[in-house]
């Protein structure tokens, strides 16, 4: 067993049968990144479009199944450089270079944006069917062999 923390994700999946593993908890009243939601309230990005967590993609918070993927702490960063899929309007995409990873974002039908997926979330991970062609195209991003 060895002990350690990866640095934007408290739970991830790991290996060739994506097995989920949990980062440490810290002790109660630290402030470390891992815990709660990352954007506890609607926020307006620098894009212009509000924004706001889905507790159902932090585990340990109301609401959280095991089959949904696990928000980013950095969501609202990757919000903010998205963009638009004309073939997919209630979506929006946007590729890290960071961690070679597409993320996802939906619209709630009231105007708010929340993180909905990605492709390096084991078994729940978003595939390149997922990904509308002229979001691949904007994100460059291959059509085909993801």
């Amino acid at each position: 067993m060895y002990n350690f923390q990866v640095e934007d994700y408290h739970t991830y999946y790991v290996g060739e049968n994506s097995i989920l593993v949990h980062n440490d908890c810290p002790e109660s009243g630290s402030n470390a990144q891992g815990n709660g939601v990352p954007v506890k309230e609607k926020t307006t990005a620098s894009n212009g479009l509000d924004y706001q967590s889905n507790p159902k993609h932090s585990p340990g918070q109301p609401g959280n199944r095991p089959n949904a993927g696990v928000e980013p702490r950095n969501s609202l960063d990757l919000f903010d450089k998205s963009v638009s899929s004309k073939s997919k309007p209630n979506q929006r995409f946007t590729f890290d270079t960071e961690t070679n990873t597409v993320h996802r974002f939906y619209n709630d039908g009231n105007g708010v944006w929340h993180w909905s997926g990605s492709t390096n979330q084991g078994a729940n991970s978003l595939t390149g069917i997922q990904v509308p062609n002229d979001t691949k195209n904007i994100l460059n991003l291959p059509k085909k062999g993801w």
